[in-house]
């Protein structure tokens, strides 16, 4: 189990003790006229649980490995050793001349949406008021304080600092991390975190270049959603006294739903033998900004990585799309795109070597059934790739020839000895024919 051997022990325990008492004492003491001032809030989408058919395929993919954010996952005792580190990092994030004020505000901020709060999740949140709120407050700052941390540029913390922090100085660390953070059961709604930010933001300021706009355009934060999510779970948003879940990828404004088409007809192969480009689109800002240009003769996708933690990544988006039939299925309609093109380690190899691929986590012929295994009970409503299906495949009819010409080529003369064996056996064939002919009409 991994234990925080690099904290400072005496002033560590000094500075959780007194934040746990803090925090406890300012809980009690708020008014009860704090407590009734929601806005009547209508949740659209709530933080669900994984639907058990997907959770039995593959469990670890939807599991915690080091810390529990938000109800679900709380009591887990192997998660427990990192909430001490929870505690040390809330001390850090408010630490400034006016403390105490600082930790009034946010126990304030959160105590205004406590009925917001539940509604927020799917499930009754079995604890109490005043234990939400610590969840809430502690949760809401570690994150804070774990991206403030992780952005060199915002000049947070010192050198020796960085160094001696276990978790930011440990690689393992902060891949589990984020692998936990991106967890469907592991979440917290996202303006609890605008919130906290809000309040901490101009006491940063003054310390360093925290971002002046808003949270997501912390560095850490912009680099995990983009480089992670194939859509920006922008989450929980408190607008005009109603909170809701806001889905919202670069690509999404492009994409339009519909179930004449359920991927493509031809695989990455038979696309490259039709005369069809496969091009690595580097500058796309995410996964699913996959198009079609000259009318579908070339085929723009961004690079794919597939590691662990994008492969739990994209099984807990998944699960998150089939959680309600008002989400947009966009990632399930990425995967179902990906299927298609990729049904046999010759379309690995072809899309690893055009840099549209590349992994080391599994291998090829593993490569070419991943994307069907993770739509194993999945039902998708709705394919947002309907009309580049239909343009790619409509030029690929057009030159079904060159397919089989090319097909017929990469099969008789691809290398060196299947070309010497294909002109063998033309000879032979002329051979045998000249041989019949002079049989049957010999020479007089």
């Amino acid at each position: 189990m991994f234990k925080f051997s690099g904290l400072p022990s005496l002033r560590y325990l000094e500075i959780l003790t007194r934040m746990k008492v803090d925090v406890d004492n300012k809980l009690d003491s708020i008014p009860v006229s704090r407590l009734n001032t929601e806005k009547e809030i209508r949740v659209e989408t709530r933080i669900c649980r994984v639907p058990e058919k997907l959770r039995e395929l593959k469990e670890d993919a939807y599991n915690p490995r080091v810390v529990s954010i938000g109800p679900f996952h709380s009591c887990k005792d192997y998660l427990a050793p990192m909430s001490r580190h929870k505690y040390y990092y809330m001390s850090l994030l408010i630490h400034s001349k006016d403390a105490e004020n600082c930790l009034d505000e946010c126990i304030c901020a959160i105590t205004d949406f406590d009925v917001v709060i539940r509604q927020c999740y799917v499930e009754d949140i079995s604890v109490s008021n005043d234990e939400l709120r610590l969840m809430m407050l502690v949760d809401g700052c570690f994150i804070l304080e774990l991206l403030l941390r992780l952005a060199p540029n915002l000049e947070y913390i010192m050198p020796q600092e960085y160094e001696s922090d276990p978790l930011i100085n440990n690689a393992w660390m902060i891949r589990a991390l984020w692998h936990d953070l991106a967890l469907l059961e592991n979440q917290i709604p996202f303006f609890i975190l605008e919130k906290l930010y809000d309040i901490i933001k101009p006491r940063l300021m003054s310390k360093c270049r925290a971002p002046d706009s808003s949270l997501a355009q912390m560095p850490p934060a912009r680099s995990f959603w983009s480089r992670y999510c194939l859509h920006r779970i922008t989450a929980y948003n408190v607008r005009d006294g109603r909170s809701r879940i806001a889905l919202n990828h670069a690509a999404a404004a492009n994409l339009t739903p519909g179930n004449q088409y359920w991927g493509l007809n031809y695989c990455a192969e038979e696309l490259v033998q039709s005369g069809i480009e496969l091009f690595k689109e580097s500058e796309a800002d995410s996964l699913v900004n996959i198009t079609a240009a000259r009318h579908g003769q070339l085929i723009k996708i961004p690079p794919l990585f597939i590691d662990e933690v994008r492969d739990s990544l994209f099984r807990n988006l998944i699960a998150y799309e089939q959680s309600s039939i008002k989400i947009s299925h966009h990632v399930t309609s990425y995967v179902i795109l990906m299927k298609s093109l990729i049904r046999s380690p010759r379309d690995v190899k072809l899309l690893k070597k055009k840099g549209i691929i590349s992994q080391y986590w599994i291998d090829d012929q593993e490569y070419s059934t991943y994307f069907r295994s993770l739509l194993d009970e999945v039902f998708p409503t709705d394919f947002y790739f309907g009309s580049l299906c239909c343009q790619v495949d409509a030029y690929a009819n057009k030159f079904w020839f060159r397919r089989k010409m090319s097909a017929l080529y990469h099969t008789y003369f691809s290398t060196a000895w299947s070309m010497t064996s294909f002109i063998a056996a033309i000879c032979l064939f002329i051979l045998t024919v000249l041989q019949t002919y002079f049989t049957i009409n010999p020479a007089r």
